[in-house]
């Protein structure tokens, strides 16, 4: 019953807020000092006669009515008072601007300068103001001869033109009831030329106090605006979840910027200096933006309600307008009111839409916020039919946003009593969940103790446990030790008798039998050796080349039991830095793999490819494919793959292990892919990049220099490739059907030839030439068949 008392009381003082509120707006919007637009009295002809108006009851007019019009003409007074009728271009409404004042049926435009002159017949002859509001261009105003009073820089051309937003004031005794005003006015900078904005007359007492009037309001609102917005932006810095403070306070800082740029701008109050074009822009986009900051503080209140796509619209609507005003001149930008007035007034009404759903859905403060918007918008209403002439009034909508500022405070205060209320609520309702979670706890104590007291017999039977595991572990490390050494004895017992047999037997497959065996007992050596040390290699210049060479006779014998078919494209005369005995070691092994799972009559290939700074040997053998379940231990310790073994092969599982030791420690890669249908590929590759490779010039001449003899010369040719042969039977066609005496024919056939294509080419190309100079026929028709 209390709640609902005290709601009733804060709803009752918020509407009597409402009320007046609305008569604050009414008073300084609506019931202006100066009478109704219809029935002033107006100028005829340049002629305004106030003798019968009275000042007492009506204390300021708004001049109106025809000016005598001097287009492209800046007279003064006393040039006016010398000048014939002819100079006269018409009469022109001194509230209003001249665009559509025609001269030969054609309107002059916005741009240009002219003189206005205006007679005013007074019924006395006290102390008078003219104030002077807003003119978006440069004028000089004289009254009786007096003056000029300036804003701007007036000229006939735009070079010497400089426009001015100053409010005016011009205080003068009236001579012989009479107040003559001349003005001039230049316009190259705004679409409006002329008096945009009205000219108000009154006594000198009640001008200055509608002033004073007029800017210390607006000064309150500033001081307003400006305090909500910093208090609103610091709320959000301190509650970040809640993005209606953020907004709220954003449409506050827009509005802030666009008080101090209308009205009696007392932003040029404070900076008298400040460019006209930049405060001219501070107008337009603090209008601009001050649409979808409110947009965004609806949607963040009532989200459901609001369309979410018209929100986003509305902001790259605002973003794109910011932007044209930002980059277009004024003469341009100063169009965007006249368009972006539709998408205010559409938002607008929109906005009120969403707010009278929310109000019947009973949405939380929904009335609040419609009853301080619902003053707003017709504040809105007002601005713009007040700014399209249709209104006599003026500019109020920073009064609407104040209520609107009130509306929200109005929120956040009920928010705030709501939050200490749930917080009292809660620390009650805290209060007896402690005592009873004191209960719990007192008896969970109680049995954390006995469960204590568990575990700790539990734990003097693990320890006992632990110390049995311990005894057992030490015994199996010490028969792991025991069967680490009995194997080095037994494995090094055996090189000594093997070395014997190597050297004194002459029988090749025993020696092929005796090096295997050899091999496996230094796998075993030094994998056991390498799982506890690092691999200490020495690094020299060597022939990947010869290495390749050596393996593969080393096992020859198994290739021609099982009549494997090697193919040998590893020709390349670079010299790398490697280990030579331990790089051998690791191509035999992998030769042999090779050759224990490629069946009879079967193929391996070998091929090298230099990659980045890398170089790559391949192993293809056309036999079975890896097994899935044995692809991640392959290369592990007594890992291997489970398959056919021919007679001559017996792995320990060792060689693998031990040549990715030995690629590992030349920080090398080694690896294994399968084919599609068969055959498996093994791959090594070791580091070039920080070792010398050789240039193909630097191969050549180490070959030059060599003095290879002929014989040895033609054996080398056998590394001819078949890219080489490829190659070299482009030219074979020539040499074709030559004799040994056309050394001319087989000069110009053999300068085709790119030397540096490869080793193979270039010793063929080498032994071609030396046979022509020694005339030795057999030989060339044998090179040149190597070709076939």
């Amino acid at each position: 019953m209390r709640l609902m008392k005290r709601n009733f009381i804060i709803i009752f003082a918020y509407v009597v807020f409402l009320l007046v509120a609305s008569s604050f707006v009414f008073y300084f919007g609506y019931k202006n000092n100066y009478p109704n637009f219809k029935s002033m009295p107006v100028a005829e002809k340049g002629v305004l006669d106030l003798t019968s108006y009275d000042f007492s009851k009506h204390k300021l007019i708004k001049l109106s009515g025809q000016a005598e019009f001097y287009y492209n003409q800046l007279l003064t007074p006393q040039e006016l008072n010398d000048s014939i009728p002819d100079n006269l271009s018409g009469y022109q409404d001194i509230y209003g601007v001249w665009n559509d004042f025609k001269i030969n049926n054609l309107p002059i435009g916005a741009k240009g300068f002219a003189t206005y002159r205006y007679k005013i017949m007074i019924p006395d002859s006290q102390l008078y103001g003219i104030k002077i509001k807003e003119f978006d261009c440069a004028y000089n105003i004289w009254i009786n001869g007096f003056g000029p009073m300036s804003a701007g820089i007036v000229a006939a051309k735009k070079e010497n033109y400089k426009p001015s937003w100053k409010r005016n004031e011009f205080y003068i005794t009236a001579r012989n009831n009479e107040l003559d005003i001349v003005i001039q006015i230049a316009n190259f900078s705004h679409r409006k030329g002329g008096p945009e904005d009205s000219i108000i007359l009154g006594k000198g007492r009640d001008l200055l106090q509608y002033k004073t009037k007029r800017i210390a309001i607006e000064y309150i609102l500033f001081g307003i605006l400006a305090i909500m917005a910093i208090y609103h932006l610091v709320l959000f810095f301190y509650r970040p979840t809640d993005k209606s403070i953020l907004y709220f306070s954003l449409l506050n800082v827009a509005m802030t910027f666009r008080l101090l740029t209308t009205g009696e701008k007392i932003f040029l109050d404070l900076f008298p200096s400040f460019s006209w074009i930049a405060a001219v822009r501070i107008e337009y986009i603090s209008y601009t933006l001050a649409v979808p900051a409110f947009f965004y503080f609806i949607y963040s209140l009532y989200n459901d309600e609001i369309n979410k796509i018209y929100v986003k619209i509305v902001g790259w609507i605002a973003i794109s307008f910011t932007f044209f005003i930002l980059i277009m001149p004024s003469t341009i930008f100063s169009y965007t009111p006249l368009i972006y007035q539709m998408v205010v007034v559409v938002g607008a009404s929109y906005i009120l839409y969403v707010l009278v759903i929310a109000m019947l859905k009973r949405r939380d403060h929904a009335f609040v916020i419609f009853g301080g918007y619902f003053l707003f918008f017709l504040i809105i209403m007002n601005d713009l039919l007040y700014y399209n002439k249709f209104l006599n009034t003026s500019f109020i909508m920073p009064l609407g946003l104040f209520i609107m500022v009130f509306s929200q405070a109005f929120v956040l205060s009920k928010k705030t009593s709501k939050a200490f209320t749930d917080v009292e609520r809660l620390s009650s309702t805290l209060d007896k969940y402690n005592k009873e979670l004191e209960d719990m706890v007192d008896e969970r104590v109680m049995e954390v103790k006995k469960q204590s007291h568990e575990i700790e017999e539990q734990k003097e039977i693990l320890f006992h446990q632990a110390e049995e595991l311990k005894q057992i572990y030490n015994k199996l490390v010490d028969l792991d030790k025991f069967k680490e050494n009995m194997t080095h004895m037994i494995v090094h017992d055996l090189k000594n008798p093997l070395n014997v047999v190597l050297n004194q037997t002459k029988d090749a497959v025993v020696r092929l039998a005796g090096n295997q065996m050899l091999n496996l007992v230094r796998n075993i050596l030094d994998v056991q050796k390498y799982e506890e040390t690092k691999m200490e290699l020495n690094f020299e210049r060597n022939s990947i080349s010869l290495v390749i060479k050596n393996a593969i006779e080393q096992v020859r014998i198994l290739l021609e039991k099982k009549n494997v078919t090697l193919e040998n494209n590893i020709n390349t005369s670079g010299r790398f830095n490697f280990d030579l005995a331990i790089i051998e070691r690791v191509v035999v092994n992998l030769l042999s793999n090779a050759v224990s799972y490629v069946p009879d009559h079967g193929l391996i290939k070998l091929n090298y490819k230099l990659e980045g700074n890398d170089i790559y040997i391949e192993f293809f053998n056309s036999g079975p494919n890896v097994p899935e379940d044995e692809k991640d231990y392959i290369f592990s310790k007594y890992g291997h793959e489970k398959g056919h073994k021919s007679f001559f092969t017996a792995s320990t599982g060792l060689g693998l292990t031990f040549s990715k030791f030995a690629i590992d420690a030349h920080k090398g890669s080694i690896g294994f892919y399968n084919h599609k249908n068969e055959g498996v590929t093994f791959c090594f590759s070791l580091p070039i990049g920080e070792h010398d490779t050789g240039s193909f010039d630097q191969n050549i001449s180490f070959l030059r220099n060599s003095h290879i003899h002929e014989e040895v010369e033609l054996d080398l040719l056998n590394v001819l490739t078949i890219a080489d042969k490829d190659y070299l039977n482009t030219i074979r066609e020539d040499l074709k059907g030559l004799e040994i005496y056309e050394i001319t024919k087989y000069k110009a056939a053999l300068k085709k030839i790119n030397q540096s294509f490869s080793v193979g080419v270039y010793i063929w190309l080498e032994s071609v030439q030396k046979a022509l100079q020694a005339i030795d026929e057999e030989r060339l028709k044998s090179l040149i068949k190597l070709l076939d």
